[in-house]
C-alpha cells in the first residue's frame, strides 16, 4: 500500500505534490524524510474524517479479542492531526480496566501514569497532553499497549517522531501485545528502521488489522 493523499483533501494537491510517495521511491527516504511527508499526508486529512476514521478503528479495536482479553490498556492521548483516542480511553475506563497513558520526563526517559478520568491533563513540552499527576504504572502480560507513529510498515515497525521514548520504554517492560494504530493512508510497505527499534505485534487501522 503506497502512503497518498486521502481522496477528499481539497486544496492542497500543488502544495503536497512534493510529498507523494510512490513504491520506487520512498523505501529510499531517510527516516527524517518519511516523517515530513507522512505528518503532511495525515495533517491533509479533513478533522471530520479524522474523527469518522478514528471511531471505525475504535470499533475494530473493541471487537477483536486481544482488547478484550486485555486486563490493562496503555495508550497515548492523541493530539493533533493523530488519532483521536480518548474515545478509545474512555471506553476502557468504563469497561473497567486498567488504563494508563504516557509521561515523558527528561534524558529521553517515559512513564505511563495510572488515570482514572480524562480530566487533569497538561500540555507536556512537546505539545502533548499528559497527565499532571498519578502514579507510574507497569505494564504485565495483561497489557494491551498501542503505539503511535507517524508511518508503519507492514512488517510492525514504525517511524515515530524521532525522541525514542518508546523504543527505549519497550526495551525494558514487558507487555501482552503491541499494536500499533494509525491511519491507513500512513501504513506502508516497509520504512526505514536500525537494530534498536521495536517492531509493533500488530497493527491496526480504519480499514482493519494487519498481523505481523
Amino acid at each position: 500500500m503506497h502512503c497518498q493523499l486521502h481522496r477528499g483533501a481539497t486544496g492542497i494537491k500543488s502544495r503536497m505534490a512534493v510529498y507523494a510517495i510512490h513504491k520506487e521511491g520512498y523505501e529510499m527516504q531517510t527516516k527524517t524524510e518519511l516523517r515530513a511527508t507522512c505528518k503532511a499526508l495525515r495533517d491533509a486529512i479533513p478533522e471530520a474524517e479524522r474523527m469518522d476514521k478514528s471511531g471505525r478503528l475504535c470499533r475494530l479495536l473493541f471487537d477483536s479479542e486481544i482488547y478484550k482479553a486485555a486486563q490493562s490498556v496503555f495508550c497515548f492521548v492523541g493530539f493533533g492531526s493523530e488519532i483521536h483516542t480518548r474515545f478509545l480511553l474512555a471506553h476502557s475506563l468504563a469497561s473497567g480496566k486498567r488504563v494508563a497513558v504516557p509521561r515523558t520526563g527528561k534524558a529521553g526517559h517515559m512513564d505511563f501514569i495510572a488515570i482514572n478520568s480524562l480530566e487533569d491533563m497538561q500540555i507536556s513540552p512537546f505539545g502533548v497532553p499528559e497527565p499532571s499527576h498519578g502514579a507510574i504504572a507497569l505494564p504485565d502480560a495483561q497489557t494491551l499497549m498501542l503505539l503511535p507513529g507517524l508511518a508503519f510498515g507492514r512488517d510492525g515497525f514504525r517511524v515515530g517522531y524521532g525522541r525514542g521514548f518508546y523504543d527505549r520504554y519497550l526495551s525494558r517492560v514487558q507487555t501482552m501485545k503491541n499494536v500499533g494504530i494509525c491511519f491507513a493512508a500512513q501504513l506502508l510497505d516497509a520504512v526505514p528502521h536500525d537494530a534498536y527499534d521495536i517492531a509493533a505485534d500488530a497493527i491496526l487501522t480504519e480499514e482493519g488489522w494487519v498481523q505481523i
